[in-house]
């Protein structure tokens, strides 16, 4: 996410306005800046909560394949990784089939 620095109104339209209505501007221009902000910011909260949610997703799969092959964490995740790189899927799309129970 990239935080913009917010700019004052320009001077030329200071210059034409008395400071009641150059106020006025300049607070709405700041109130539209802070809307857009918080979009950006519930944007990206919203895909670090998916991120934090596939990596926990992507744990347990890993747990699975250990048990089910007897390899450790490393040789698990690689396991995963591979068959995603295979088949052409997401990680997370892999992690989601072995826990619906699908043989590795």
């Amino acid at each position: 996410m990239t935080i913009v620095r917010i700019a004052p109104v320009p001077t030329q339209k200071l210059h034409r306005i008395n400071g009641t209505e150059a106020r006025v501007l300049a607070n709405e221009r700041a109130e539209r800046d802070v809307v857009e902000l918080v979009k950006a910011l519930m944007d990206e909260v919203t895909q670090l909560e998916v991120a934090r949610d596939s990596n926990r997703r992507i744990g347990m799969a890993m747990g699975i394949v250990m048990n089910q092959r007897q390899v450790d964490e490393s040789q698990a995740f690689d396991v995963l990784r591979r068959i995603s790189q295979n088949t052409n899927c997401k990680l997370r799309d892999v992690a989601e089939d072995v826990i619906r129970d699908r043989p590795i």
